[in-house]
């Protein structure tokens, strides 16, 4: 048996429509999974993006941050989605 521990997948969906470009949750991720979009939103503001998907580590603080509540993260991979 194996002592190598299953790698957990998570996943960051932003609605880049509801999200001002604060950089908050930029600013709390600790692997550096988030960086702000080059194209803006409907309203003018440059979103937030998850660039890096596979360092998120799923600690949530991106969404536990962000003040116009625009960010969910996700444990599995985008098609099979369990929020946390």
């Amino acid at each position: 048996m194996s002592n190598m521990k299953k790698k957990k997948d998570f996943y960051v969906t932003i609605d880049e429509d509801l999200c001002k470009g604060c950089m908050i949750c930029v600013s709390v991720c600790p692997t550096e999974t988030l960086s702000m979009s080059k194209n803006p939103n409907k309203k003018g503001y440059y979103p937030a993006i998850q660039h890096a998907p596979v360092a998120c580590i799923g600690c949530n603080k991106c969404a536990l941050m962000c003040p116009e509540i625009s960010i969910r993260v996700f444990k599995g991979q985008p098609l099979h989605q369990e929020a946390i």
